[in-house]
Parts: structure tokens; sequence; C-alpha cells
């Protein structure tokens, strides 16, 4: 009975099995040889990971790849003795620098695959391969693998010379007539085809070693350099300046002290790599060239292993390929698509602001596909095209294709519209949106299109309830399309401009239903929300009585307040996401907007900054702000008032409203501003508030109207470049030594648009402004990585074209402010110790702010606030609490111990936003009781102040 592989090795260890004896077993194990491929490259425990507890098995793997390659490459259409071998290959690595690592005297010429010119020489090789001995490979060892030091162990071992580049261009060589196999490959059994084998094996060739270290891949790279006879005189030059920085890189990095700062370790590390990209880029272009491929199939190996996408696009030089061909992969229909397409998420957030799941259900970006085609043009485009069945093993690329069928023009309106109507064709009820609207009348077609959506959800009432959700989710998709198609910033916005009329008849119809004492009533409350009353004759009513919630008025009722409850929770999220991105709104839209009985809501409450076209400046430089007032009978049109009651008039339209005066005439008759017809409004950040001036008078504006805002923006934090910032340029250490959790942090980020690269860390692209902010972190975010929590490093803003660092002072302020509330907000719910600290002093201030106005609305001036304390002067004694964690100590005494009930606080203590925020709620509910410590009843309070005293 053969003994198991974890048995084997342990003896191996010991040095009671040899090196023949311990291939052997690998071999003849079961799925071996892909187990210890699959367990090198994940993260699983030690004693179920054979390839993390006996890292020599990597070595051993390494030389069996090697020997079944030069069998099997050579191969005809008959499979060979080392077929099952390798079909049992995951991973093909580049080792031929693996050797130069620790010593350069071991560097040999690579061994290039040569193949056999006859039977009799192809059946000497595989006789050799069947039959591997391995002392000519690995030095034979008197005494027992444990007593060897790690680098003996590798020096014995990397004896292999796989030369991933030639074993690509073999199977490229093999496949450039046939293509690759687009379909799934099931199973591993040797009875797989050339074509289905030979596609594997490029799906599993890579062109880097992953195992090397940054410095000691410097050093391979440079001995590389000096040891290459071949490479012609400009190249040599170029790449030998490059390695011979990087090897003092290398030097640099192992004997740094510890006073070398991060950013010296992240350029090192970028310069080496860099290197080592020019090493095998060089190498694959001069394989190509020598193989004289054809464009097509590197497209398609660009497709189908996207780990060789740079190489190849290096090498062609087409502007636009790898945005198109990511183009192609993020509006691919597949099942598993957040699984598939997780390793492509931030390449994809590069090019696309829409979510990953937004694709999924069939979003399309319509600006992303004309700035990749206009870059290729249509010829290469169409070679895109034709190799876009690699992308997924099935049909998935259909759905692709038909959108970019759409997009240039190539299905029209008639055809979507007739699959549509006569076939119900999902696929073609998102296309709908996406053909170009009408050049003659757009805003007709785009009602007409609008209208026959509704139409068709309206319809698939008729079928089952798995068959309406998911007809009803291809109509929302739909909607987007047609939004991004008719320029909206925001799908959202079309929805409203549409949906406005309708909801209007929703509640100008009838509401209330009544039976006897019974009545049940939709309304919209001071907020905006949504609210069904229930009576029975004067009484309220917790809820609906059972004998009524079947009757359809009611049904219809609930239905109702689904839709305008569902409605509010987007209007808040996507207004707060079109003040952080800066959208403009005419005038016109805002007052269609306004008319909506849940988003006007919002929007009068937010404050508004006005900014004129730039063909018509005005002269005063302060731009004029202040909240939304819409067309009254005593205003002849909208205007913003700011907290002094000035008014600023919007004239658009004016002269409808003006008879014979002229729009001066009216600017002087209200002592006010008039502005031009060309104004574009967008919601204020509070940058704006404080460059202007005027943020404590809107603060006091909103405690005196006591204004709840649908989230924060007058009391929103802001963040502006430190000294220490403003002094590194391009580096910040804002955060630098806090420790997070991972789970928790990747969670909150990316509800706020970040995302996970493997490479970089986390990161946050802005397309409008052409930059991506990166958080550097001593942490692996795929990993739930609980032996040491990450450690933040550095903040980093780059141009999103040229990779360059941008300077903090030429970073929009808003953009800067927002990202550092993103890792603020992580630094204070996500840190290590699992305990919610406000730490940043951005949210000290805004406190302090908060206490100051709610002890003048209510009236107390006994209480002060100095940095990061409330002091309070009581009647029976003096306190302090602090502003960030609302902890409360006696003046001259101990610290009290006042334990909050957070529901308690909700709709007690006045607070200007709708965020949830217990702890400021507690906060300002402690410092109230303090002031006013006289009429404290609580027993233990009081024991506790009595003592001290």
């Amino acid at each position: 009975m053969q003994p198991s592989l974890t048995l084997t090795a342990r003896a191996y260890q010991q040095g009671l099995v040899n090196n023949d004896e311990m291939m052997a077993v690998i071999l003849t194990t079961g799925n071996a040889l892909r187990t210890i491929q699959q367990d090198q490259g994940c993260q699983k425990p030690q004693a179920c990971n054979v390839a993390v507890s006996f890292p020599f098995l990597i070595d051993f793997v390494e030389v069996i790849i090697e020997k079944v390659l030069q069998v099997e490459l050579p191969r005809g259409e008959l499979a060979t003795p080392m077929t099952l071998f390798a079909t049992q290959i995951e991973r093909i690595e580049d080792t031929t620098l693996k050797t130069m690592v620790d010593d350069p005297a071991l560097a040999t010429p690579v061994v290039t695959h040569v193949l056999a010119q006859d039977n009799s020489q192809n059946q000497a090789s595989i006789t050799e391969a069947a039959s591997i001995k391995t002392e000519a490979l690995i030095p034979s060892r008197t005494h027992s693998y444990a007593q060897l030091s790690h680098a003996q162990i590798s020096r014995a071992h990397l004896n292999t010379h796989t030369d991933s580049i030639a074993v690509l261009t073999t199977l490229l060589t093999h496949l450039a007539k046939t293509g690759f196999y687009a379909n799934t490959i099931y199973g591993w059994s040797d009875g797989l085809s050339k074509k289905e084998l030979f596609s594997k094996l490029v799906a599993a060739c890579y062109p880097v070693y992953s195992s090397y270290p940054v410095a000691l891949l410097a050093k391979a790279t440079n001995n590389k350099a000096k040891e290459s006879k071949t490479i012609d005189i400009e190249t040599t030059n170029t790449e030998t300046t490059n390695t011979s920085a990087i090897a003092q890189a290398s030097t640099d990095l192992t004997d740094c002290d510890s006073h070398n700062t991060t950013a010296q370790h992240t350029a090192q590390n970028a310069q080496t790599m860099q290197a080592a990209n020019n090493h095998w880029q060089h190498r694959f272009d001069a394989a190509v060239t020598a193989a004289n491929f054809e464009d097509k199939l590197l497209v398609g190996l660009a497709m189908y292993a996207r780990q060789w996408q740079t190489l190849v696009a290096n090498h062609l030089q087409w502007p636009g390929l790898k945005s198109g061909i990511y183009w192609l992969i993020a509006h691919t229909k597949i099942s598993d698509y957040q699984e598939a397409n997780a390793d492509d998420e931030s390449a994809i957030a590069r090019y696309s602001n829409i979510e990953l799941d937004e694709f999924k259900r069939g979003a399309v970006d319509i600006d992303w596909f004309h700035n990749a085609y206009s870059e290729l043009g249509r010829k290469r485009w169409e070679v895109l095209y034709d190799c876009a069945k690699y992308i997924s093993g099935g049909n998935g690329h259909r759905r692709a294709k038909l959108y970019s069928d759409v997009l240039t023009g190539d299905l029209k309106i008639r055809e979507v519209t007739q699959k549509l109507k006569d076939k119900r064709d999902q696929d073609y009820v998102r296309l709908f949106g996406l053909v170009p609207l009408s050049k003659t009348n757009p805003q007709t077609d785009l009602l007409n299109r609008y209208h026959t959506l509704l139409q068709f959800k309206k319809d698939s009432k008729q079928f089952g309830s798995q068959r309406q959700q998911s007809e009803n989710a291809a109509v929302d998709i739909a909607l987007e399309n047609l939004a991004r198609n008719a320029g909206f910033t925001d799908p959202q916005r079309l929805t409203w401009a549409m949906e406005t009329e309708t909801l209007q008849q929703i509640l100008a119809g009838d509401t209330t239903f009544v039976d006897g004492e019974v009545s049940v009533s939709l309304r919209i409350d001071a907020q905006g929300r949504a609210q069904l009353d229930v009576m029975r004759g004067d009484k309220p009513l917790k809820s609906i009585p059972a004998k009524y919630k079947k009757d359809n008025t009611i049904a219809t009722l609930k239905a109702h307040k689904k839709t305008l409850t569902e409605q509010f929770k987007r209007a808040r999220h996507s207004f707060e996401m079109a003040m952080v991105r800066g959208d403009e709104f005419s005038a016109a839209e805002l007052a269609t907007l306004f008319e909506h009985p849940v988003i006007g809501k919002h929007l009068d409450k937010l404050v508004f900054i006005a900014e004129n076209d730039k063909s018509n400046p005005k002269p005063d430089p302060t731009m004029p702000m202040g909240f939304y007032k819409a067309k009254t009978a005593n205003a002849p049109c909208a205007y913003l008032e700011d907290p002094t009651g000035k008014r600023f008039y919007l004239a658009d339209n004016l002269s409808d409203n003006l008879s014979n005066n002229s729009a001066d005439d009216l600017a002087q008759n209200m002592s006010t501003d008039l502005m031009g017809t060309d104004i574009k409004l967008r919601i204020a950040h509070c940058v704006d508030l404080q460059q202007a001036h005027v943020w404590p008078d809107f603060q006091h504006y909103c405690f005196e109207r006591q204004i709840v805002q649908p989230f924060k923006q007058i009391f929103r934090e802001l963040y502006v470049p430190t000294p220490d910032e403003l002094a590194a340029k391009s580096v910040s250490r804002r955060y630098a030594g806090h420790q997070v959790q991972p789970a928790k942090t990747v969670a909150l980020l990316k509800s706020r648009g970040w995302r996970a690269d493997y490479e970089e860390g986390l990161q946050k692209v802005n397309h409008r402004l052409g930059f991506r902010v990166k958080m550097n972190a001593l942490a692996d975010w795929f990993t739930p990585a609980d032996v040491e929590a990450p450690t933040l490093e550095t903040v980093m803003f780059e141009d999103l074209h040229t990779g360059k660092a941008l300077d903090f002072v030429d970073i929009e302020p808003r953009a800067f402010s927002e990202a550092m509330r993103d890792l603020d907000l992580v630094v204070s719910v996500a840190n290590a110790s699992g305990v919610a600290v406000n730490t940043s002093q951005s949210s000290i201030v805004l406190r302090g702010v908060l206490v100051g106005e709610s002890m003048r609305l209510f009236k107390q001036d006994n209480v002060k606030v100095k940095e990061r304390h409330a002091l309070i002067k009581g009647g029976l004694a003096e306190y302090s609490v602090h502003l960030g964690s609302a902890v409360v100590h006696q003046i001259g005494g101990s610290y009290l111990s006042i334990l909050p009930i957070h529901s308690q606080h909700r709709g007690k203590v006045f607070l200007p936003f709708m965020d949830d925020d217990p702890k400021t709620a507690e906060l300002i509910s402690k410092v109230l009781l303090l002031a006013r410590d006289e009429k404290i009843l609580d027993p233990t309070i009081l024991r506790q102040i009595k003592s001290d005293n």
C-alpha cells in the first residue's frame, strides 16, 4: 500500500525517503500535482496546506512541469503518457531567473523547447520523461532535509529552467490556425483534445514567477542584464541603467534601518518592478516578432489569458486596446459574475464609475464605449468583437456584442422594439434605452421610450412571480441606460423627471380608504417620508386591522407607500453623491424636481450655490448661495435666499412674468441680485461655505429654523491639507500607524466607491477630475488577516493617465476633503480595538459647534467649549465632557458614570441632519443634563457628584 503524500513528505524531511521516491509519490497520488499548486496560491491554515507545511514540494512540482512540457508540447493529435499530468498543471511560471537569485554562477542559458522532427525522437523523449531520474536534477543528500538551511534547500532545488514565454510561443504556434477553445473545459482526464489541452495550458501560463521577493527580483534582473549578449546596444544601455538603479535599491532594501520611510520603500519597489516588467516585455516582443503571429491571435490571447494583456498591449501599440477589452469583459453576462470578475474590478473601476453589480444587472457605460471605440477605430474594434467569445465559457459574450451593435448603429431601434414587444427578450429590453435618441425630436423620443418601458413592466403582471421579478429588473436597468443615453449624470434624475407627474397623480387621486369608522390614508410628512395613517374614529391605530389587509385599495396604498419610501432613500444618497461630485442643475430642472412630492422635501432643506456660465461671469467674486425657494405669487421666479434674507433671483424664463418691466427694473425694485439665464446651480459643499466665510451664518440659521437636512451638508466634517502634508507635497501620513479591521474597512470604503486592488491596495477613482487616491497599508485586504491587524501608512493622489503623484495644492478641495473623510471614518469605526472613537479634529470642531448652538437654543449660558471638551459650570459642581467620547469628569473630582440609552435620544435631541449619530445625541444630552444638574433626580448620579464634593 502506497503511503500518503503528507506521510511521505514528513519522511523526506527526516532523510528516510530519497528524491526518486518523493517524486514517484507525487506522480502517482491522485491529484497531488494539482493540489500542491492550488495550495501554493491560497492562504489555508498550515495544517491542511501541504505547500505551506512542506515548501520543498513546490520545487518537485516545478521539475515535473518542466519534464511534462518537454514531452507534451511536441505532441500531435494523439495523447502522450504525459497528457494526464499536463491536465493537472495549474500554473506555468517563468523560472529562468530563479537560479540567479542566490548564486549568479548557477545561471545557465535558457532551456528552449525543440520540437521533435520524427517519431524516434518523440519516443525517446517520452521514455526519458516517463522514467524521471531526479538525482541529476536535485543533488543527493547524505544528511536529513531538516538540517539544511533555507538558502541551501532553495539552491539545491532550483535546477529548473522553465521559460514561460517560450512555452507560450510553442502553444500559440499550435493554436494559430484553430484558435483557442472558447467553451468551458470540464474534467482533467487524458481525453482532452489537443486544442482543449493547449488552450488550458495557455490559461495556466504566466510571464513571472510569483514567489520572487522584490529585492531578490531586482538582483536577478540585474544579473540577467549583465550577462545578456544578444540585446541590441540601445536596449542594453537602457536596461543596464535601470537595473543598476534597481541593484542599488535592492541593497538599500537589505541594509535600510528603521529611519527609512515608507515612501522610499514604495518608490524602490515600483522602480524594481518597472525594471522587471521591461525585462519581460523585451523577451515577449522578441519571441512574438520571431514567431510572426497575427494580431488577431495576440488579441485573443489578451482576452483568453489576461495575465498577458499588458505585454500584448505594449507590443501591439493599439491605443484603447485594454480599455476595449475591459469594456467587453464588464458587459459580458456570466452566471458567477462577481467571482469571475473580482480580479478585474479595480481595472474596470479605472474606466467607469458604474458598480460591478450594476454591470451584472445589464448596465452599460456609453461614454466608456465611445472613448475606446474612437481610439481603436472600426477595423480594430471588429478584431476585439470577434475575440469576445474567449471571455466566457458559454454564450455570455452575446450581451456585450449586442450592446456594441446598438452603440455602433448596426442594430436599429425598429428591430429592438420588435424583439421587445413580440419576443419579450430581456436583453433587448436593456438595449431599448441604448439606441441613440432621435436627432430631430429627442425629448419626444425619450418620453415615448419611457412610457413603452412602463407598459412592458405593467404587462408582465400576467406572468408568474419569478418572471415578473426578472422582467422588472430588466426594465429598471433599461431606464438607467436610457438616462445615460439622454445625458443625465445620475440615472435616478431621469426617473425623477419622468415620474414627477405620475406621483402627483397618485397623491391627487384617491389616497384614502374609508370603511365605517376605520380610515387609512397616505400622506407625506414634513421630512418627505411616506406614512399610512390608520384611524378608528378619532383614535389612531398602530396597524391596519386584519380584515382589511387583503383589500385591493389597501394593497394599492401600500404599494404607493413602498414606492415613495424607496424613492426617499434613493434621493438622500443620490443628492449627497451629487454634492460630492459637484453635479450641476439647471434652474428649470430644479423647478421640476421641486414639484416632486418627496424629492422637493429634501431639496428645500439644502443650500445651493449658483455659478454663471463662463461667458457671463458675475462681477462679484463671491458666488451667490442660499436655500432654494420656488416661484410663488409674491415672487415672479425662483430664487436663492441666504441667512440674512437677501435673495438671488433666477432669471430663467423671467420674461413671461415681467409684463412691461425690464429685468433691470425688477432687480432695482427688489433691491436684490438678478442672475442670468445661463445660470447653473449645484448643492453647496462645506468647502464652499468655508471659503465664502458664511459657514457659521448658515449653522446659526439651521438651528434657529430647526432645519433637519437629509444628510450632513452644513454640519459636514471638513478636511484640509495640514502643514505637514503641504510640506510633503504629495504624501500624507495623517493616519499612519492606525490599525484597522480589514473586513470592516473594505466594506465601509466599498460603499463609498473605493476598490481593493491586489497590487496597489485600496483606491478610489475620480473620473471627472482625472485622478485616483490610494491608501497604502501593511495588509492583505483579500484574506481575514486576523494574526496582525493592517496598519495604515500613506495616502497619495495620482494622475489617472500618467500615474504621477499629484501635489495636494492641485487637488480640488472638495475631492480632498471627501477622500480624507472616508479614511477618517475607517479610523474611527473600523479601528482594531473595536471601539468607535471619533479622532478627527474636524469631528471635534463640528460637535463643539453643535453643543454651542444647542445650548444657545436652550438658553444655557453656563457651558463653554474649549478645545476637545465642553466645560460646564453647574449648580452642584463643575464638569468636563469630552467631545469625542462623551466621557464625563467632574472638575477636581473623578469620572462620572452616566450610561446612555441611545434609543431614548432619537427624536428628543435636535440634530440638524438625518444621519444616525447616537454619539452626538449622547454628548448633547449629557451636556444639557449637567448644565441643569439641580434638576437631576437620578440617585446614582447625585451620589457620585456629592461624594466628590
